[in-house]
This record gives structure tokens, sequence and C-alpha cells, in this order.
């Protein structure tokens, strides 16, 4: 049984997720953007330009491997495994998803639990990740993610991050425990033959997984996520785990939001009744007085009977 609204989404979302071959928009605004930034004929610092070949030809094949289940709540999680000697700079594979501003973010749902994700969260939502480029930005500076919860591809968005806590048997400065990183890609397709099908920006612009040392056969590609930490996180310790004080934080907040909720809705059903019993009020008024008003005009046409007679 889960034990909050993130390991409910993850569980939920694991096996039950639209298989994505590119990217999607989720706005113009986004298409826009993607479009000016594919566009650009020089590279920059924090956009990798990559021909399509070379992609195809250093591609790894990841596996996805169930781990053990989560001590308290038993919920089973995967992991993304090397099948094949890596070495660092490698290309591992991307994230695909839909593409959205973070705002857009915080107006989606949890959709297990149909609670609201906290606008500004410290930790991202399950299969959720932040494409690094500064130039991924739109016109007010506001970040892209892609959300691969309902729509992804089969590989990436299974992989486990580590937000910078200990957990794991580690010792506080014992070194990383990280081993890939995030990139922004843009695909190049101009080496490739005349009769290669021209891509489109949603194909063209890709989340790229790299590695930062040597990983091994069989061993776990863990991102280094310490700059927005998303769930599940390697490391897990209860005391300095940021994803662990993050959910704690959030469940907090779904807490606070659904007595807000219930508040509201006691306040509106107060409302309602006491307009129904204000309205039944004024209406026995207005009996009254039409009762009234008939026994007067009753007893003033005795009157004029009289004096006729």
């Amino acid at each position: 049984m889960p034990s909050d609204a993130f390991e409910a989404e993850y569980e939920s979302c694991t096996s039950v997720f639209a298989i994505a071959n590119s990217n999607r928009f989720s706005c113009p605004e986004i298409e826009s953007l993607i479009h000016r930034i594919s566009s650009t004929p020089s590279p920059t610092d924090d956009i990798l330009r990559i021909s399509q070949k070379i992609l195809d030809t250093t591609t790894t094949l990841p596996i996805i491997d169930p781990l053990p289940p989560h001590p308290i709540s038993n919920v089973r999680r995967l992991g993304l495994f090397t099948s094949s000697q890596i070495v660092p700079g490698q290309y591992i594979c991307d994230i695909r998803g839909d593409l959205l501003p973070v705002r857009e973010l915080w107006n989606r749902k949890l959709k297990a639990v149909d609670v609201p994700i906290q606008q500004d969260s410290s930790i991202a939502p399950p299969f959720v990740f932040s494409h690094p480029s500064k130039r991924v930005r739109l016109d007010d500076g506001e970040g892209v993610v892609v959300d691969a919860r309902e729509y992804g591809a089969r590989d990436g968005r299974f992989l486990r991050g580590w937000c910078g806590g200990v957990g794991l048997g580690l010792e506080e400065g014992s070194g990383d425990r990280c081993n890939a990183i995030l990139k922004t890609i843009i695909v190049d397709d101009s080496e490739e033959s005349e009769l290669q099908t021209e891509l489109f920006p949603n194909e063209r612009f890709l989340l790229g997984v790299f590695a930062t040392e040597v990983i091994q056969p069989g061993e776990e590609i863990i991102l280094d996520r310490r700059e927005w930490p998303g769930y599940p996180c390697v490391c897990e310790d209860e005391e300095g785990c940021r994803v662990v004080k993050g959910i704690a934080e959030h469940e907090k907040w779904r807490k606070e939001v659904e007595e807000e909720e219930v508040r509201r809705a006691a306040e509106e059903r107060a409302r309602i009744e006491a307009q129904a019993v204000a309205g039944a009020a004024s209406a026995k008024l207005e009996r009254r007085k039409e009762k009234e008003k008939k026994q007067v005009e009753k007893e003033r046409d005795e009157e004029v009977d009289k004096d006729d007679a």
C-alpha cells in the first residue's frame, strides 16, 4: 500500500503509460521555443548538437530491472541498468514525454490520488525531469520539463536519481552516488542521406542521458539530481534525503489543502442551509402577510355590505 501521494503516483504510472516515439508539445509557446532553439546554427556550451548517425551508433541498450520492494510500503520500484560497459561522456539514452512549462506542471495533478502538485515543490514528481540548459527557457525565464508520467519512452523514464544525501551506507563526503547527467540535445540531421526524412522539431529536441564515469555491465545508471531532486531517490535516508523531506512537506501541504477543502465545503453547506432556512422563513412570512391581507379585505367587504344593508 503506497504510503504517500508520490509513491502512489509512481506505482500507478510505472506500467500504465503510452509509448512515446517523440516528444509532445503541450502548448504553442513550447513549440515556438523549441523551433527557435533547433534552428540556431551555432552550438552553445550547454546544448549539444549531435548527428543522428552518432546517436544511432553510440546508443547503449539499458535494461529495466526490478529493485527490492520498499521495506515499509512494499512498493516495487524499477531501475535502469547497463548491458555493456559505458565510458565517460557516452550517450546512454534519452527521456521523452510531454514538454511543458514548469507553471503547467503545477496546474497538473497527481492523478493516482487526484490531488494537485504543490507549487514550487522542492522535489519533482515521479517520471518528471527538467531540461538543464539555461537556453531552454520561455520569454519570462520559466524552465521546461519533460513529463513522462503518462507518455514516455520505455527506458529513460525509469532512471533513479541522487539528491546528494548520504544513505545507502555512504559516509558524508565519501563521493558522488551518481554516474550520469542530463544534457539538452539538438539532433543534427544535416549529414543524413538525401533520402532520409527530415526530423521534426519535437524529434530533434531531446533530453539526453550521458555517463560521467565508467559504468560497468549490470551497474545501475543513476542521475545527478542535486539541482532538483526527483522521486524516487537512491539514498532514501530518512534524515538526510531531500526527497524524503520533500515528500513530508508535500504530504503536510496536501493535508492542509484537503482540510481547507473540507472547511470550504462545510461553509458552503452551511451557507446553502442558511439560505434554505432564510428562504423558508421568508416564504412563511409572505404567506402570513398574504393571509392577514385577505382577512383585512374580508372584514372591509363585510363592513361595506353592512352599510349597504
